[in-house]
């Protein structure tokens, strides 16, 4: 999937926008083989369960390269990019790469950029985002992340990105918040392992 000219795609839904479910072999790549255009998604939804893009339920092999991907969702179970497992599997073999993900507008902040979570393992492995801007993830009352993931992942790499905010942020007073850039989790159960963080 590419493009002619500059397109964006843009919603306000409290689910994903688009959804790779059980998609495998996608690429979609903002930038044509002329090499000038560029795609836009945004979801501008504060919800709880929203998402720009989500790979859910056994997506495999897929590619997402020179997109803008901005969001606003609040959750703390969800992020701007969502890897979610479902019934089907794992999803595993995924690339992002040279994207731009941020906020939907400048008073509209995702409380994580990118998040990883499933419930049972596997679920997300052989994962690589790799030289993305990450930027303006915030949230003033609670915890916040660029790149969160939770346990039952493994095999990621996770390297060249910038993590960076583009105005000042202040958290509530007695906000029990915290900030992270990259946040890798496990449990007894299924410990994060095998990751390779370099040069973020």
């Amino acid at each position: 999937i590419t493009t002619t000219g500059i397109r964006t795609v843009s919603g306000n839904v409290n689910q994903a926008l688009i959804r790779f479910e059980g998609s495998d072999n996608v690429v979609l790549d903002g930038i044509s083989i002329a090499g000038s255009n560029r795609i836009t998604i945004n979801n501008a939804s504060t919800g709880a369960n929203a998402a720009t893009i989500q790979f859910y339920n056994g997506a495999s092999n897929d590619s997402i390269k020179n997109v803008t991907i901005l969001g606003g969702a609040t959750g703390n179970a969800t992020g701007t990019v969502h890897f979610k497992r479902g019934a089907a599997g794992e999803n595993n073999y995924i690339v992002m790469s040279g994207c731009d993900i941020g906020a939907s507008s400048s008073s509209t902040l995702p409380a994580q950029a990118i998040y990883a979570e499933a419930a049972t393992a596997p679920a997300n492995s052989n994962i690589d985002i790799l030289n993305n801007n990450i930027y303006d993830f915030f949230s003033a009352a609670s915890s916040c992340n660029g790149i969160y993931i939770k346990g039952h992942s493994a095999y990621w790499t996770i390297s060249g990105n910038k993590l960076f905010q583009r105005a000042a942020r202040q958290f509530a007073v007695n906000a029990n918040s915290v900030y992270t850039g990259i946040k890798v989790e496990g449990d007894a159960v299924s410990p994060g392992e095998n990751f390779v963080i370099s040069g973020n």
